[in-house]
């Protein structure tokens, strides 16, 4: 595909754009089992699981509801 491409992205609620001479679309495939390195899957803990690191629960937190007195909400919802 041949022209002048622009591509546009959002950052904090800012538009900018990019212009290109190629098309945003010629990319070359990845497979997803080649990695540029390795990774001890023994230092790896899914998120909620408690094998040997236990998450904030915090970090589930959708909306809260704050107080008068600091570090305390009303209400926390969570998912």
């Amino acid at each position: 595909i041949d022209g002048p491409f622009t591509c546009m992205h959002k950052l904090e609620g800012h538009l900018f754009s990019a212009k290109h001479e190629f098309s945003p679309f010629n990319v070359v495939a990845w497979h997803g089992n080649y990695v540029p390195y390795k990774y001890d899957l023994n230092r790896f803990c899914p998120v909620n699981a408690v094998a040997f690191d236990h998450p904030d629960p915090s970090i589930f937190t959708v909306l809260t509801a704050p107080s008068s007195i600091p570090g305390c909400a009303v209400a926390d919802f969570v998912i």
